[in-house]
């Protein structure tokens, strides 16, 4: 028997809940922090990089602009679920570079202002 499932749908469905659920998301999984406004930023994230349109669409892959105990700040959600054991080391590897490049570019625009 031939599995014709989306594996896309269990991520669409997981960045719903945690999208729908931040407050909850945060109190269950980070108990000692304490988030006030937030604001989901993934879509202009991956705007900005061209390779990773492709790679991202459907994955569970959030960016917040979230306040963390008074302070603003960008966070990055990744959760991989996987259906059979395989190493995802090199695709979380990525993911982590393009957001360390994007924080980079943010600090070097704001340099910029003043």
């Amino acid at each position: 028997m031939t599995n014709n499932s989306n594996p896309k749908t269990h991520d669409s469905l997981f960045k719903w809940l945690i999208s729908a659920f931040t407050q909850e998301f945060f109190a269950h999984y980070f108990p000692h922090v304490k988030i006030g406004k937030y604001r989901f930023i993934d879509k202009e994230f991956i705007s900005k990089y061209e390779a990773l349109k492709e790679s991202l669409k459907g994955d569970l892959f959030l960016i917040l602009e979230v306040e963390i105990n008074g302070v603003l700040q960008e966070v990055a959600i990744q959760i991989e679920h996987q259906s059979q054991r395989k190493d995802i080391a090199e695709r979380l590897f990525e993911y982590l570079c393009y957001v360390w490049l994007t924080e980079k570019e943010t600090r070097m625009e704001y340099r910029h202002l003043y």
